[in-house]
């Protein structure tokens, strides 16, 4: 396994290495075959004895096996294709291979996203929720600290997966709480998302929703929850399981002790973000759709692609778990994802910070981070 490793990863290595000592022109051709190296059947086999479980490798020979074969393969020329035009215009190689590298676009955006503020459940939410929502926190003005990693405190559970399922709101929102509940001075505890998704009673979990419509269920619950451990996450292959008795017979309740307030951050205020972390993870939506982000793999995702039309375009809750500053004195946002651990690095993704989008655009953000930032605070603040 070693040695198919250093095998099939040599081309991004070596592509790294050459890009950045190498004319652009080299790599600015249409035309891959010039350099890319002739992938081999071997090779996707390999791949999916690395990133995939036995049940989620295709028979060979079948049309599923030669269609994702291709897809890999196209995958890992446009990941070269893009390292290429980033390392010309200054900016980091991003893509590398990762546990998506055997799917297209449409399976992409139809199954991994899901955050969805169209229907906005938590509109029909009881008035003393909405008594709970501390709106457009701005920043202060406070001096701010030059880094912050909530990972390093032991506020933040270990990356999951929601699968094919558009449930990402749902991991946005518990990683928050989880990090909220542990800096009550309780052990760090890993919540159910698949509990919200199944009894929450408006939002089926693949179906889509916002954080809001999570604290809403809560507000109406006592602030009840479930442990992931007593009601584990099932509905990564797209199926909505209904609330049963079972289910409920089985969650062990954790209980937040007098209840929480919402803090909704002021969008495009990065400072106010930045400030919010003082006090814990944050759930924020992105715009994810972009193939550079499917295929990434390290380093700081810079897309110029990801500034357009950011407004309108947030499709993926994630959780913001800390800034920082690399050698190069570029600021990022540390980002934990819901697509498992061999996605990105090790399951997060460091995304520019501070940079704004088109002309006259008054947000100051990347990828639309900043625009619906939500975070549990205690009910004293």
């Amino acid at each position: 396994m070693k040695i198919w490793i250093t095998s099939v990863f040599s081309f991004l290595t070596l592509f790294f290495s050459a890009a950045h000592s190498a004319p652009f022109e080299e790599y600015s051709s249409n035309d891959l075959t010039s350099y890319a190296p002739q992938y081999t059947e071997l090779e996707f086999q390999q791949f999916l004895e690395q990133f995939k479980q036995p049940s989620e490798r295709p028979k060979r020979g079948t049309s599923e096996y030669e269609t994702r074969k291709a897809t890999f393969f196209e995958n890992m020329a446009d990941a070269m294709k893009y390292n290429a035009k980033s390392t010309a215009e200054g900016r980091y190689p991003t893509a590398g291979i990762n546990s998506l590298f055997d799917i297209g676009v449409d399976d992409f955006e139809k199954n991994h996203f899901g955050y969805d503020k169209s229907g906005f459940k938590h509109k029909k939410a009881s008035t003393s929720f909405t008594k709970t929502i501390v709106s457009s926190f701005k920043y202060s003005g406070k001096t701010l600290p030059s880094a912050i990693d909530w990972r390093t405190k032991g506020a933040v559970t270990p990356v999951k997966n929601q699968g094919q399922c558009g449930s990402c709101w749902l991991f946005g929102t518990t990683g928050a709480l989880e990090g909220y509940y542990k800096r009550l001075g309780n052990p760090l505890t890993s919540f159910s998302e698949q509990y919200f998704g199944s009894c929450n009673g408006a939002n089926p979990a693949c179906q889509g929703g916002t954080a809001l419509d999570v604290y809403a269920y809560l507000n109406a619950n006592n602030y009840t929850l479930c442990t992931e451990e007593s009601c584990p996450y099932t509905s990564g292959s797209g199926i909505d399981y209904p609330c049963t008795l079972e289910m409920m017979n089985k969650c062990k309740q954790i209980q937040i002790p007098n209840g929480l307030k919402i803090r909704t951050i002021e969008p495009g205020d990065d400072l106010a973000v930045m400030e919010a972390l003082l006090d814990g993870p944050v759930s924020v939506a992105i715009k994810a759709y972009l193939k550079s982000f499917m295929l990434y793999k390290e380093g700081i995702y810079d897309d110029p692609e990801c500034l357009k039309n950011r407004v309108n375009s947030l499709d993926h809750e994630v959780l913001l778990v800390g800034y920082g500053v690399n050698e190069q004195n570029v600021p990022y946002w540390i980002v934990k994802n819901s697509w498992g651990d061999q996605w990105g690095e090790g399951g997060y993704v460091m995304m520019r910070r501070g940079k704004t989008g088109e002309i006259n655009d008054q947000y100051n953000d990347f990828c639309g981070i900043t625009l619906d930032a939500v975070q549990p605070i205690s009910p004293g603040k």
